[in-house]
């Protein structure tokens, strides 16, 4: 994860799979809290060295989350590690 944070609006992070170069995975964003478990996808694009998630932003409401990101594809699988963040 390269950026992970909460606003307003809710929660967002976004993130980049290094040597890792490929199309056709996704990237899901997965925010765990007291409002319960949320989702967001979208397809990870292929840049010169890795792939990219770009941004995935969550509408959720105040309070504590632990975000993950996780990529899936056809040859490879991977989530980080929860990154605690808090909506005003």
């Amino acid at each position: 994860m390269t950026t992970a944070g909460a606003d307003a609006d809710g929660v967002y992070a976004s993130g980049i799979i290094p040597e890792v170069v490929e199309t056709g995975g996704e990237c899901t964003l997965t925010a765990v809290g007291a409002g319960g478990s949320l989702t967001a996808s979208r397809a990870a694009e292929a840049a010169t060295a890795s792939t990219n998630c770009g941004l995935l932003r969550i509408a959720a409401s105040s309070g504590d989350w632990s975000l993950t990101l996780t990529y899936t594809s056809s040859t490879s699988h991977g989530s980080t590690a929860e990154v605690p963040v808090s909506v005003p």
